[in-house]
């Protein structure tokens, strides 16, 4: 511990804030460790009071000698500090008592002080992703029940460090326990990362990848709103219609298909076919009304009356009767004839398209679905174990899931996730929501966040943004934002005792996230890249 009670005085006491004048004479001159921005202070009284106190900024003091012996030119400046804790029984303590006025005694907080600050967590619940960043020599531990099992916000812009990062928390969350590598098996994690550019899988060569190609997921598990999503213009004027026909000729057909008793909704998960509800659809949108008498009833053109459509409509596209105004074959046009051309010719293009492009849209708003309705059936189903199967979802790259700005084509997933934020963890869900643009996310998702590790961010709006979410309004750390060095990070939340800049460890299986050299290839000899190959792949 360094004592500076000799030169430093404490001028000022608020809430928030904590004055200290500091005379640079000789002694002050000759410490070991100098004061800046960010250090820790321990500032005390003598009864015993004692708080933790951050260098939050400094400014020179206009002053005049008090005597002829004072040296005119020894300067001074005022450190202003915020209180983050106290220290009770040698234990640290987030906010607490104010200390009496005026404080007597301050020292620069030693690498023991702080290793004890953040030691205070129980010894099986500590875990670790990197060293103090003001001292290295201190490793930053941190509450992981709390960390884990709080939703996690993870931003920084490109070239941070920050997929490093998440790989570094990650492997340092799932590492076997001691015991557990002695006798070859494995542990109780369960991660699943949405990594839209496969930069994960080198950071993790043990895990199971799925790819867009090894990924079937059946279109009949989507609900409601994400059918819509997938097959029905929102804009067209009558989309209404083809909401209500679509929804019609869906819950049908899964009557048609299942052996169940039960009740048939939209939203049940039971199978039915895509290329029959085309062909009800089609039907509906060639139907004629035959109006001969004692008709009335959809009329096809052998003449066959159809009194219920389920019966005929999804078998194959009809022939109907011809409009006429005879009074024998009189006909005229269905209540849907002709409206729904373009809607058809969507739905066709969905069911025929190979890629199936809700695997990127609306398949990750049905696999986090999928995964919130396992976990409460699966937790309603443990009450009687002690035993727990917890998930962490990680979302790369969450502003293209759960944008701030509404739209139809985000409206399922956002709803998806916005449900675990709100409802998961009781669930037994966690999320760790990734991005470089933390201002373009669903603030809804953002603020059920417990936890932070924000990355140096250089746009305005992002820092702003990320600021005023933040659960402790620290200015000494939060305004590091834009200045922050690669795999610096400031991590503040109530899974550590204290908002703290770290430095994250290294790590030998990184994620494949590394920038193209530009120039360095341009140097290069000409490289005949083969182009044939390559477009083949893109038209396959």
């Amino acid at each position: 511990m360094t004592d500076i009670s000799e030169f430093a005085a404490v001028i000022g006491v608020a809430p928030n804030r904590i004055d200290v004048e500091i005379h640079a004479n000789e002694g002050y001159q000759a410490l070991d460790r100098r004061l800046e921005v960010g250090s820790y202070l321990k500032i005390y009284d003598d009864e015993g009071a004692t708080v933790i106190a951050i260098v939050q900024s400094y400014r020179i003091k206009d002053r005049t000698p008090n005597s002829a012996d004072e040296e005119p030119d020894t300067p001074m400046f005022v450190l202003e500090t915020q209180p983050v804790g106290r220290l009770e029984d040698g234990m640290f303590r987030r906010g607490g008592k104010q200390i009496t006025i005026p404080p007597t005694h301050v020292e620069i907080a030693s690498s023991e002080l702080l290793a004890e600050v953040y030691a205070n967590v129980d010894e099986e619940k500590r875990f670790s992703f990197g060293v103090l960043g003001q001292d290295e020599s201190v490793r930053v531990v941190v509450d992981g029940d709390k960390f884990f099992g709080k939703h996690i916000g993870v931003v920084g812009s490109t070239g941070s460090g920050k997929s490093c990062t998440v790989a570094r928390i990650l492997q340092a969350g799932i590492a076997p326990t001691e015991g557990q590598t002695k006798r070859g098996i494995l542990n109780n994690s369960h991660i699943i990362i949405f990594d839209l550019h496969g930069e994960y899988k080198a950071a993790f060569p043990a895990a199971r990848v799925i790819g867009v190609d090894d990924l079937k997921l059946p279109y009949w598990l989507m609900n409601a709103e994400e059918l819509e999503e997938m097959f029905i213009e929102s804009n067209e004027e009558n989309s209404h219609n083809q909401v209500s026909q679509f929804r019609q000729a869906v819950v049908e057909n899964k009557q048609r298909h299942s052996e169940s008793a039960l009740t048939i909704s939209y939203d049940s998960p039971v199978y039915f076919s895509l290329d029959e509800v085309y062909n009800y659809l089609a039907n509906l949108n060639a139907e004629m009304i035959g109006k001969a008498p004692n008709e009335g009833v959809p009329k096809l053109a052998d003449g066959t009356l159809v009194h219920k459509r389920a019966d005929h409509y999804f078998e194959r596209e009809h022939e109907f009767a011809p409009s006429s105004q005879a009074a024998g074959t009189k006909a005229s046009n269905g209540p849907f004839n002709g409206e729904f051309a373009r809607f058809l010719m969507r739905l066709d293009g969905r069911r025929t398209d190979t890629r199936l492009g809700f695997l990127l849209s609306v398949g990750v708003s049905l696999m986090t679905r999928l995964i919130f309705t396992f976990s409460f059936h699966l937790r309603r189903n443990m009450k009687t174990d002690d035993r727990d199967l917890p998930f962490l979802l990680v979302y790369e790259e969450a502003h293209n899931y759960v944008p701030r700005h509404e739209g139809a084509k985000y409206h399922s997933v956002k709803r998806a996730i916005e449900r675990i934020a709100k409802e998961g963890r009781k669930y037994g869900i966690s999320l760790m929501i990734v991005s470089q643009r933390p201002a373009e996310i669903s603030e809804t998702v953002f603020s059920q966040c417990n936890n932070f590790v924000a990355m140096r961010l250089t746009n305005p709006a992002d820092q702003q943004y990320v600021r005023r979410l933040l659960p402790d309004d620290l200015a000494a750390i939060t305004g590091a934002l834009p200045s922050l060095e690669q795999r610096e990070a400031i991590v503040i939340g109530d899974s550590i005792s204290v908002p703290s800049l770290v430095r994250v460890d290294e790590i030998t299986d990184t994620p494949d996230s590394h920038d193209i050299p530009f120039h360095t290839e341009w140097q290069k000899d000409w490289y005949d890249v083969a182009m044939k190959a390559a477009l083949k792949r893109w038209q396959t």
